[in-house]
């Protein structure tokens, strides 16, 4: 009998992450889509470890002639206070990733993530979505700017309490991802949401989906187009 094929992973407040990755190792399931959630706080030393051996093993099966047909392809880290930019960069090896959600991961830092996306787009890896969220200390101006230029393909951005970014980083992404169909900015309260509302209205960029809600207003401003996304699972 042939074993049941597992293709959507996430683990939620797990007690032992040393022992979900051995799990998963030892299991050798072809994930398509891996996700953590307010892993516990542990040795960062020995975090890391864990990290980068459960990614060295989907780089492993990402590589050409890997002797299988699935292949990780979206990667979500909500709350893990652990990942640390050495762990991403062990993730940047994995080569068919194309979608990425990073929320209040307090242990990368801002230059962690423009090297992680460099050394993808240097190993012509493209992220089609990305979802950055309640990451104000290691995502400014820069930061994001910095991101977007390295993600030619990227088709849905979605950015969700960032208080150092600006409207007019947000018009900057937009022109600078070609391909961008796909938009949500909630609760950054340094975006001019009527501004940006306005901006894209007007742009020459046939949007699939937008949608716009300023932190603390009842009414959400809201407008969308012809299909609606949902970004909390994120696949």
């Amino acid at each position: 009998m042939v074993a049941p094929s597992l293709n959507y992973f996430k683990s939620v407040r797990t007690s032992d992450l040393s022992a979900v990755v051995d799990t998963l190792i030892n299991s050798q399931q072809q994930l398509e889509t891996l996700g953590f959630a307010q892993a516990p706080r542990m040795n960062n030393t020995l975090a890391t470890q864990c990290w980068v051996r459960l990614f060295n093993e989907y780089a492993a099966t990402s590589l050409s002639g890997s002797n299988t047909t699935k292949k990780l392809k979206n990667i979500m880290f909500d709350y893990c206070s652990n990942i640390s930019d050495d762990a991403l960069d062990a993730l940047a090896n994995v080569r068919t990733i194309k979608s990425v959600c990073f929320q209040g991961n307090g242990g990368i830092t801002g230059q962690g993530l423009k090297d992680f996306f460099i050394k993808l787009n240097k190993q012509n890896v493209q992220i089609t979505k990305l979802k950055l969220a309640d990451m104000t200390d290691e995502v400014d101006s820069e930061t994001l700017l910095n991101i977007i230029s390295t993600t030619e393909k990227l088709e849905a951005l979605h950015l969700n309490d960032l208080h150092g970014i600006t409207t007019d980083d947000i018009k900057a992404a937009i022109h600078s991802a070609k391909k961008l169909n796909t938009l949500v900015v909630k609760y950054c309260n340094r975006v001019d949401c009527e501004e940006l509302k306005a901006f894209v209205n007007n742009t020459s960029r046939k949007f699939k989906f937008v949608k716009i809600t300023k932190y603390d207003d009842d009414n959400m401003i809201y407008f969308d187009f012809d299909m609606d996304v949902d970004f909390d699972t994120f696949i």
